[in-house]
This record gives C-alpha cells, sequence and structure tokens, in this order.
C-alpha cells in the first residue's frame, strides 16, 4: 500500500514536532488500527516512525502500519511492545499533551492496562474529534 510514513510528513513539516491536537489523533486513530491488528491475532513488532503512517488510498486522515515483516502471533507481551512502542513513536513526532501523558502513566504503572481503556482516555478528551484535520491536511 502506498502511502508517507510520519517520518516523512515530520520531515515536510521541516522537522517540527506536530501540534497538541494532532498528537490526540495519532493516538488516537494508531491505537484503533492496533487494535484491529491485534484482534486478527497479530503482534506488529515493528512500531516505529517509518512504519507508521497515512496511506494515499484509504480514507482521509487514517493512519496505517506498514511493513509487516518482523509481525509475529499476538500474546501478552508482544501487545504490549507495540503499545509501548506506539506511545514512543507517538512522542517523536509530536508535542507532548494531556492525553499522551496520561496514556503513557496509565500504561507504565497498570500492567492491565488495554488498548480499548487508551482509545477511550483520548476520546474523552475535551474537545476531541477525531474527524478532525491532522497538521499535514491543513497544508494542503
Amino acid at each position: 500500500m502506498e502511502g508517507q510514513s510520519l517520518c516523512e510528513l515530520k520531515s515536510q513539516n521541516n522537522s517540527k514536532k506536530f501540534s497538541k491536537e494532532t498528537t490526540s489523533l495519532i493516538l488516537f486513530h494508531s491505537l484503533v488500527a492496533l487494535k484491529a491488528i491485534h484482534k486478527a491475532g497479530i503482534a506488529h513488532g515493528d512500531v516505529t516512525i517509518m512504519n507508521l503512517g497515512v496511506s494515499k488510498s484509504v480514507g482521509k486522515g487514517r493512519i496505517i502500519f506498514f511493513d509487516f515483516g518482523c509481525s509475529i502471533p499476538l500474546n501478552p507481551v508482544s501487545a504490549r511492545r507495540d503499545v509501548s512502542s506506539l506511545l514512543m513513536v507517538t512522542s517523536l513526532v509530536s508535542v507532548e499533551n494531556k492525553s499522551l501523558n496520561d496514556c503513557r502513566d496509565e500504561f507504565e504503572n497498570n500492567p492491565g492496562t488495554t488498548v480499548e481503556m487508551l482509545i477511550e482516555m483520548v476520546s474523552e478528551e475535551t474537545m476531541f474529534d477525531p474527524e478532525s484535520p491532522f497538521d499535514w491536511e491543513q497544508l494542503d
């Protein structure tokens, strides 16, 4: 599938971190995509700034995962590794915000934290709209 990684999108943004609003969007849509991958019984295994991005053919503004070459069958350890990596990638490309900090704190301090719980945490953010444009969509 053809698309652009978060690394490429960040470089188009003069390597500046994305806004707090886009941080929440990346986090929400990445977690939704990861939930679907995990539901299929797969752990991505290589969640990086190069393997997370936006497809040119899927709907506007949705995050997808690229390169499943390191994927493995899902188990509790591989699932947590994927989520941990996703939180790290989000913090690498985006300005830290309350949702990211809260999700990271919950995930690190509660081994029972699920992807669903993190999605709910982001959804409950004041004024959060999952259909809002990402920073790179506002440049078009």
